[in-house]
């Protein structure tokens, strides 16, 4: 199943369509991390987090940030994770790790 995700994620990759490119990295974030290569999901996840913030996708950008904040750790994972954390509470979004499950999977 990974393999058919990987070639989705080239599909959507290479569409136009202007969130294209930061869900294919989502996708490719979550197939690294499902395989323990966390170096190359964070990779994929800070590529999603620039076009996601780009294209004005706050509820997938927070949930990546989330994610990326997980992997990196430390004082930046801390900071991407109460930032994420807390544009989530404003918005009142009651179960965040199970929004953010649903919108990045995998990592």
């Amino acid at each position: 199943l990974l393999a058919v995700a990987e070639g989705d994620a080239e599909k959507i990759a290479k569409d136009k369509v202007r969130l294209a490119a930061p869900f294919s990295s989502l996708l490719r974030a979550g197939i690294a991390g499902t395989r323990g290569r966390n170096d190359l999901a964070i990779k994929e996840l800070r590529t999603a987090c620039e076009g996601l913030e780009r294209s004005d996708m706050a509820m997938y950008l927070h949930a990546a940030k989330d994610r990326l904040g997980v992997l990196v750790g430390g004082s930046e994972g801390a900071k991407l994770r109460t930032s994420a954390a807390d544009w989530m509470s404003d918005q009142g979004i009651v179960n965040p790790a199970r929004m953010i499950g649903m919108l990045v999977p995998g990592v």
